[in-house]
């Protein structure tokens, strides 16, 4: 409830109107309960003089959420047509851009907001746009003339790291490496790095229960075979439930599969968010009540069956699939659990709360040693940060 009340003021405090505060809680909660439907029946039926300007925003995340992204569009240009830096309206518009093959749209945008909105989430959202050389250049440019023109610090935890992955989407692991390491230099030094307040966890068992049932329904009716995989297999066969101290959930799903096929279909249904991810590998999706998913794609070899992120890759003895009884229902799992388990996690059915998939898996290869480096730098920069 608090998470909710946080975002209906964060997203409506923009438009000056505290009357907007009460129906921002309302639309709030239908999104987030996935009742985005009721949204856009409400609005076939509207006043439209009469229309509250709160529900031009909300009205588009419905739209958006089912792919009606021309009624998401007109939304939203009525709504910053008024207010024209409200940040999660052009947050939420610059995403239909780039989806609609607009991304000069889109970064002139963003780039505008930069400049008129101190929100720090702009620079990632401006990070995750980043498709080459070029895009990086108007990013970078950007960030120093904020630093210049005092808009931002030139050293903070979040929005360098953000710049660094802008360098990293562009293929400039070297830039990347720098940017961590001028920062790691600033808190060795022990000068004072601001960095975001850590968001109160959106996890919740139940949440990522009610997530993961949902994405089934969406799989199984367009019949496409899934399983569990990861930290969610080890809490559906040790357990009985997802792990209360996971950060999201994991499935797999078979390597003939395309991409844009399963993106479309999910960009439809009213649930997920897509998310920007860096590798062929993986869709990371979040439902509209916080929980993020990650998909991976399983790539069969005679020998290895694999699935991978950016820097690197899990590989497991060959499987076939079983059904399982999980959360009131009946999801696929690799027949062999326990090898499997056994190949990520050693000895699973002893509990571990700390695990990092990047260094603590038995069954993983590094197969970008820059994106490796990277993360290793990010990680000392934190804990640095943390011991100062």
């Amino acid at each position: 409830m608090t998470l909710l009340l946080k975002r209906s003021w964060r997203e409506s405090r923009e438009l000056n109107k505290i009357a907007n505060v009460p129906l921002a809680i309302l639309f709030s909660h239908l999104i987030e309960s996935g009742r985005g439907s009721s949204l856009i029946m409400m609005d076939s039926f509207r006043l439209k003089p009469r229309l509250p300007i709160v529900a031009l925003y909300y009205f588009s995340h419905a739209y958006y959420l089912n792919g009606e992204y021309a009624k998401a569009r007109d939304h939203l240009e009525q709504l910053l047509t008024k207010h024209p830096y409200h940040a999660d309206a052009t947050y939420l518009l610059c995403s239909i851009d780039d989806i609609q093959g607009r991304r000069v749209d889109a970064w002139n945008r963003i780039t505008r907001l930069a400049r008129n909105n101190r929100r720090l989430k702009t620079w990632l959202v401006m990070a995750n746009l980043v498709e080459n050389e070029h895009d990086f250049t108007i990013l970078y440019n950007t960030w120093q003339d904020a630093i210049a023109s005092k808009r931002v610090e030139k050293f903070h935890l979040d929005v360098n790291g953000y710049i660094a992955t802008g360098a990293l989407r562009a293929g400039l692991y070297d830039k990347a490496i720098i940017i961590w390491e001028e920062l790691i230099a600033q808190i060795i030094h022990h000068k004072k790095i601001p960095r975001n307040k850590p968001a109160p966890s959106q996890f919740s068992q139940k949440n990522a229960e009610k997530a993961l049932l949902d994405l089934k329904k969406i799989l199984d009716f367009h019949k496409i075979e899934f399983f569990l995989v990861s930290g969610t297999l080890l809490g559906c066969v040790r357990e009985g439930r997802i792990l209360s101290h996971d950060k999201d959930a994991d499935i797999g799903i078979w390597d003939n599969n395309k991409p844009e096929n399963i993106q479309a279909l999910l960009r439809k249904s009213g649930l997920f968010y897509l998310q920007t991810s860096r590798s062929q590998h993986v869709i990371r999706v979040k439902h509209v009540n916080g929980t993020a998913i990650d998909v991976f794609f399983h790539y069969r070899e005679p020998h290895d069956y694999w699935h991978g992120g950016v820097k690197l890759k899990w590989s497991n003895t060959p499987f076939k699939l079983i059904s399982h009884p999980f959360l009131g229902t009946h999801f696929n799992i690799p027949d062999d659990y326990d090898l499997y388990l056994k190949e990520n996690y050693g000895e699973w059915r002893v509990p571990r709360k700390t695990f990092d998939s990047a260094t603590d898996t038995t069954n993983a290869t590094i197969i970008n040693r820059y994106e490796m480096t990277i993360h290793d730098l990010k990680s000392s920069a934190m804990n640095l940060l943390s011991s100062h």
